[in-house]
């Protein structure tokens, strides 16, 4: 599938999403970003292990091999890269698609993810709809500065991985 920005080419065998694959999305797409989520492992060790993998070898590989991560860790951030990935291509307003018949790659033959097609399409349509319900009544001119004092009141150890992402990334 594509359209001016991005490709993203969807592997299927047997009618289930065994791996999805892009050019041109944006970072947020990376592999990298769903061990960082899960605390896994940091930026900066993902940017270490990254600039050490030898041409044609995977970054999943390259993070399990170094220890960041184990074979289920690995599959379950392919699933949901290949997943966000989807989800992002129900969102484009146009683009275009083709089917072909062709030997798998090396990576589709690893991942060999199963994912059910209705239940990724159902999903991502649900998301289109909400994204339109929300879009209206987000104000993207509007710059968000961190409350201290609300900050301190609740304190550090309640607060999550994913808590502390969101807040990292809170700059005005």
């Amino acid at each position: 599938v594509t359209n001016q920005r991005a490709s993203v080419q969807v592997c299927i065998r047997l009618g289930l999403v065994d791996f999805v694959s892009s050019r041109g999305q944006p970072e947020e797409f990376r592999l990298g970003r769903y061990f960082v989520q899960k605390g896994l492992a940091s930026r900066d060790q993902i940017d270490a292990v990254s600039s050490k993998v030898p041409s044609g070898k995977l970054l999943g590989e390259a993070l399990v091999e170094a220890g960041l991560a184990s074979r289920d860790e690995l599959a379950d951030a392919l699933m949901r890269q290949s997943s966000e990935r989807i989800y992002d291509v129900l969102r484009w307003p146009y683009g275009r698609f083709s089917f072909t018949r062709e030997p798998f790659k090396p990576e589709a033959e690893a991942a060999k993810l199963g994912l059910g097609i209705a239940g990724l399409v159902l999903e991502g349509f649900r998301r289109v709809d909400e994204w339109r319900l929300m879009e209206g009544t987000i104000n993207f001119d509007q710059t968000v500065m961190l409350d201290q004092v609300s900050l301190d009141s609740v304190g550090d150890a309640k607060l999550t991985q994913l808590d502390r992402l969101v807040l990292a990334a809170v700059n005005g």
